[in-house]
């Protein structure tokens, strides 16, 4: 009899243990994302940073100061804090004595990353004196509530938004902020679908969508159905191998961008079969990275900011639920277009199973929406043997 209990211990023991084995966890991601960030800000001064802000660099200058704020959030190493505290610092500095530095390339992007340093320093006592004034104008002068579109532009705008509108409720504009963030989530929100076809793109307006409905309170929205829906076609788009296939306008390799987005996923489905998708993605997406790229000692704003969004897998909350739906095998997905139309054939994916080493085939049958590649509609865009 005391035999059989051993067993059934056991047997419980290693479920757990492969259950766990399957869930990323800080220990398995934390510490590198931040020794990758150091080697790539390696070369940080303070007198790069004014050369980049005067260059008019405000999107990677804007990243910067926020993914070093995320990075002491999440690790509370205090370097972190006061590199984007004098980053924000000079941003302020310079752009309060000339306007003109405020624009630049991409610079749609900078709004978020400036209202998220922003929340942190202030929380942290570490704001600089006249941020209030220079982040209210920064926002005005980007303002464009004629822009109303449901791609990653769009999405960028929103997030920041909604931002300027919780941290300056008494601003002199925020009724017309809020009134245009208002329109952007109810111009997606029709469709609950996003009508974009590229892999990378599709992991930054699902990570801006959560954040926007966190941040204003519409999370219940976006557990319904067809919400449901839209995050299974993502995590059954994923390869065998754990790979996240590219197809449209992407060659960026779509790496820590998902691995948020599916422990998002996670925690709003209750579905643990996201996490799997999360730990499958790291764990071969990681030892495969180009070292160069990722890992080279110097001066990369962009690829440094790239792994801060790992340190916000760390504060996540913690994952408690049990169900584990499995993704589906062979089958054709489907979407809904801006226009509307319901159920149009969106990838095609081949494969007997999901464990690593089978063969597995992915055809984009859209190839329509934002950073489309139409010529490429119906042939392999993807494909792995063993």
């Amino acid at each position: 009899m005391k035999l059989k209990y051993w067993f059934v211990a056991a047997g419980l023991l290693l479920t757990s243990y492969l259950v766990h084995a399957q869930e990323l966890r800080r220990a398995d991601f934390l510490p590198k994302a931040s020794a990758a960030f150091d080697l790539l800000t390696q070369k940080y001064s303070e007198e790069r940073i004014v050369k980049e802000i005067k260059d008019y660099n405000v999107r990677w200058v804007s990243n910067l100061m926020s993914a070093s704020a995320i990075f002491y959030k999440a690790t509370q190493e205090e370097r972190y804090l006061n590199m984007s505290e004098q980053v924000f610092g000079n941003a302020v500095r310079e752009w309060r004595e000339n306007e003109k530095l405020m624009h630049g390339r991409d610079d749609f992007f900078a709004l978020q990353n400036l209202t998220l340093a922003y929340e942190i320093l202030q929380d942290n006592n570490r704001l600089p004196a006249g941020a209030d004034e220079v982040l209210i104008r920064f926002a005005d002068l980007h303002f464009e509530p004629e822009y109303i579109i449901d791609h990653n532009r769009g999405q960028e705008r929103a997030l920041g938004f909604v931002r300027m509108c919780n941290l300056f409720p008494d601003a002199p504009n925020v009724a017309h902020w809020r009134e245009y963030t208002e329109k952007m989530w109810n111009f997606w929100y029709r469709n609950k679908d996003v009508d974009e076809t590229a892999t990378l793109y599709a992991s930054i307006h699902l990570n801006d969508i959560i954040s926007i409905a966190i941040e204003s309170g519409k999370i219940s929205q976006l557990k319904v159905p067809e919400i449901n829906k839209w995050f299974e076609r993502y995590r059954d788009q994923q390869a065998p191998s754990g790979y996240m296939p590219e197809y449209g306008d992407d060659y960026f390799f779509a790496y820590t961008n998902w691995i948020l987005a599916f422990e998002r996923m996670a925690r709003l489905t209750g579905d643990a079969s996201y996490r799997k998708a999360a730990w499958k993605l790291f764990t071969i997406g990681y030892p495969n990275l180009d070292q160069k790229k990722y890992f080279a000692p110097g001066w990369n704003l962009r690829q440094a900011s790239d792994w801060a969004t790992l340190a916000e897998v760390a504060l996540l909350p913690t994952f408690k639920e049990s169900k584990d739906s499995p993704a589906s095998l062979s089958i054709v997905t489907t979407r809904t277009n801006l226009k509307g139309k319901t159920g149009i054939p969106d990838q095609l994916l081949l494969r007997g199973s999901v464990q690593p080493g089978t063969p597995f085939i992915m055809s984009d049958l859209y190839a329509s929406g934002a950073h489309q590649h139409p010529n490429l509609r119906g042939t392999i865009n993807y494909f792995e043997v063993d």
